[in-house]
């Protein structure tokens, strides 16, 4: 019954129309058109224009088309969702295909527009970008051998070992940055378009 009251949109208790007295077994054989009508309260034609895209699970008696109740219920009721969400969730293989041109040429556009604004970089300029930060870091390193030789604050064994922890360092930056391409590259943006499909 509380369905029943759901369904018109109604909490007060009102006797339902003979018509809902279908048990499930024959709702899923299919309901008719005078059925959704009284069940979601609109009149004939407004039912049928909205059914115009639905196709009917079987003809009924007299040929009237009898529809699956889940599915003609998506087109009969209007969504309660944010409609910015819904497409933002939606993959470009939601879209019709006349619509998908469109999708691609704008990211096309935001992506020039963030390579111009600095906040797109390809994978050889983060690699250049990486290599001259490690120069700098590499002659900054020098500069702390040589100028702890001169003055002689450590003794041969203490400077022998922060030479050769300094020297270390500067391999496993020089191995990082010629490995870090291979195993890290920034990913395309189809990537993230496939994310979305």
């Amino acid at each position: 019954m509380d369905d029943v009251d759901d369904l018109l949109g109604t909490a007060e208790p009102v006797d339902p129309p003979e018509i809902f007295n279908m048990d499930l077994r024959n709702i899923s054989r299919g309901v008719s058109i005078t059925w959704l009508m009284q069940a979601f309260e609109m009149d004939r034609n407004t039912i049928k224009k909205r059914l115009a895209d639905c196709p009917p699970i079987k003809m009924g008696a007299g040929q009237q088309p009898l529809f699956k109740l889940s599915q003609a219920a998506a087109y009969l009721v209007k969504p309660r969702f944010d409609t910015k969400t819904y497409i933002k969730n939606m993959n470009i293989n939601d879209l019709p295909p006349f619509l998908r041109k469109e999708v691609w040429e704008a990211r096309l556009k935001e992506q020039r527009w963030k390579e111009k604004a600095g906040d797109l970089w390809h994978t050889a300029d983060v690699t250049e970008t990486f290599a001259e930060v490690f120069k700098l870091i590499k002659n900054q390193m020098q500069l702390w051998v040589d100028n702890l030789a001169r003055t002689e604050a450590m003794s041969d064994a203490q400077n022998k070992h922060f030479v050769g922890a300094v020297d270390q360092l500067q391999q496993d930056l020089h191995r990082e940055l010629i490995e870090l391409p291979k195993a890290r590259k920034t990913s395309p943006q189809s990537a993230d378009a496939e994310d979305d499909e």
